[in-house]
């Protein structure tokens, strides 16, 4: 695990913020994943459930490792739920769509949480604050 890293926090349940949730949730994060409404975060949760029953049936992960990493995780869809985070990834194609905005970002910065942004598509911008 990272030094200073205790609580992580991704923005976006689709396929990259899915397997990112996943990714830190079975390195021993604690994860929040968050998505605009109900139907992303059960599709993501869906994927990540079918990726670690994968894994298990081809003898990659032992099943309560399955379980422990669904443990870790806790989808919302509350902004809110984000606060108090030492990292924040975002894997959405469209920040407006969510809400997050140049203020928003800057509040997360004055809490000292680290801000990564992961392109979704080629054309994606960068965030600037």
């Amino acid at each position: 695990m990272v030094e200073g890293v205790k609580k992580i926090g991704v923005v976006g349940a689709g396929t990259m913020g899915a397997g990112v949730a996943q990714t830190f949730a079975a390195a021993g994060y604690p994860v929040r994943l968050q998505d605009i409404g109900e139907a992303p975060l059960g599709r993501g949760m869906g994927a990540i459930n079918k990726s670690l029953e994968r894994l298990a049936a081809r003898g990659k992960l032992a099943p309560a490792d399955k379980d422990a990493t669904l443990s870790r995780i806790t989808p919302t869809t509350r902004i809110d739920d984000l606060a108090e985070l030492d990292r924040l990834y975002r894997a959405t194609a469209a920040m407006g769509t969510l809400g997050l905005d140049r203020l928003w970002l800057h509040g997360f910065y004055s809490n000292d949480v680290s801000f990564c942004s992961l392109p979704s598509a080629p054309g994606d911008d960068p965030i600037t604050v």
